[in-house]
């Protein structure tokens, strides 16, 4: 017994767990050749495999919630409660899709027929999302991040568009110049043409059928990414969701005075 206990020690200790860098964490794939990814703490905008929760919501402290956290191992976290707002955010209807969807002559699924909301946090940013997709607001967390994510019924991961602020100053910030080269690097994205999203200029990249993301630069060491994610074969469907997010996708101007 105890020389099959020290060969099991033995091995564990030659595993070869390959470490992410400073700032990035593993997330597991179901590529068995490539059984996870690094991807950079506290961003969810990279693929992931959806565990089955076997624990109960959390019990919060007085002055903390239960939040829902799609894209991380545990589903649900405490975050402080916010301030009570002199008004609500502005969740105005907008403009309802109602043509009907193309054919893709490539034989892939169509593009769904979406309609939209306007979410507005007053004196901060304002943009259009899927009116049937939850959204979960965590932009009191020490990196600001609003998920949106639409539940298919089915097991795995989620069509998912990621608001997330980054800033000099948060625990393990890099600036965005950084941040896309670590994506090439770790993820193998690749980076299109530069373009411009709420008249600030802005850096695309993508991982093929797996995710797309767009850098904002806001200015002043701080920059915004947009990301959408999605399973593959549901991927191009949903995607229009992430062109009418960056296309509307607008931040106060009490913000850009400030830069």
């Amino acid at each position: 017994m105890t020389f099959l206990l020290v060969l099991a020690a033995l091995a564990s200790a030659q595993t070869d767990f390959q470490a992410c860098p400073p700032g990035w964490v593993r997330v597991p794939t179901r590529d068995r050749n490539e059984p996870f990814h690094c991807r950079r703490d506290m961003d969810p905008s990279t693929p992931f495999i959806e565990m089955t929760p076997n624990f109960k919501i959390p019990h919060c402290p007085q002055g903390f919630s239960p939040v829902r956290t799609p894209g991380e191992l545990e589903r649900y976290r405490c975050v402080m409660d916010s301030p009570k707002k002199t008004a609500e955010p502005d969740l105005s209807p907008v403009l309802v899709d109602k043509a009907p969807p193309k054919v893709d002559k490539g034989g892939g699924p169509p593009p769904a027929v979406l309609e939209y909301l306007q979410y507005t946090m007053r004196d901060v940013l304002q943009f259009d999302y899927p009116k049937s997709w939850h959204l979960t607001d965590a932009w009191s967390d020490e990196v600001p991040t609003l998920y949106i994510e639409y539940d298919t019924g089915r097991q795995g991961k989620q069509p998912t568009l990621v608001i997330t602020k980054y800033a000099n100053g948060q625990e393990g910030w890099v600036d965005m110049e950084t941040a896309i080269a670590q994506e090439k690097e770790f993820q193998n994205a690749k980076e299109l043409a530069a373009t411009k999203v709420g008249g600030l200029p802005a850096r695309v990249t993508v991982v093929a059928k797996e995710t797309r993301s767009v850098y904002v630069n806001a200015g002043k060491e701080a920059y915004y990414v947009i990301s959408y994610t999605a399973p593959e074969d549901l991927f191009p469907s949903y995607e229009p969701a992430f062109r009418r997010l960056t296309d509307t996708f607008r931040l106060s101007r009490r913000l850009l005075d400030a830069r």
